[in-house]
């Protein structure tokens, strides 16, 4: 009963589309503890947030005058290239004392 009461209050949207992600259906990607409707949107999603992530890192590191390399993904497609370390989600964060 709680847990219906609770996936009623949050419902699963794509957070590119706003769409319903209904559970358990087809193409269903989990991407940084959101769903998403499909691996295009969890992939522009992840995107977006490397993007913000580069902008506050190179803001706040230009604040206190520290220098911060940007950061870099690879090009590399991770579904046609079959490898497991390379693509959004293995990008290490630059660490640096400010």
């Amino acid at each position: 009963m709680l847990r219906k009461l609770w996936t009623r209050l949050f419902p699963r949207r794509c957070p590119i589309c706003r769409t319903d992600v209904p559970r358990g259906s087809e193409g269903v990607v989990r991407c940084f503890r959101k769903w998403c409707c499909s691996q295009s949107h969890a992939d522009t999603y992840a995107s977006f947030l490397y993007k913000a992530l580069d902008e506050f890192l190179w803001s706040h590191a230009a604040r206190h005058g520290v220098y911060v390399p940007r950061l870099t993904a690879s090009t590399m497609d991770v579904a046609v290239s079959g490898a497991s370390e390379v693509g959004p989600g293995a990008l290490p964060l630059p660490t640096y004392k400010a």
